[in-house]
């Protein structure tokens, strides 16, 4: 069994993430997502309620994909380490067993 500080092999296994490149999202306008023929009968107070629930709606769909992602990357690094520790803690066991 590793000892309570850990097993310097197992942390010179661990590989950090790279950080990722931000990504820059285009900015849209409900205006610009409709034909302009059904803007034509809206009033400017109307406008403004539309641009408040569009952008409502298009930040939420970039915080579910940025809480997609970051729940991808702590999965595979949380996955990656527990094997390597499940590895180094097995083969420690296997060789105490064994006498070397």
């Amino acid at each position: 069994m590793m000892s309570p500080g850990g097993d310097k092999s197992l942390a010179k296994q661990y590989k950090e993430p790279q950080p990722t490149p931000p990504k820059r999202r285009e900015s849209t306008f409900w205006v610009e997502s409709v034909e302009g023929a059904a803007v034509k009968g809206f009033t400017k107070t109307q406008l403004e309620r539309q641009e408040a629930i569009f952008e409502l709606y298009k930040n939420e769909e970039d915080l579910i994909e940025d809480l997609a992602m970051v729940k991808s990357v702590s999965f595979t690094t949380i996955i990656s380490f527990l094997v390597n520790h499940f590895v180094c803690d097995t083969h420690t066991n296997a060789e105490t067993q064994r006498g070397y």
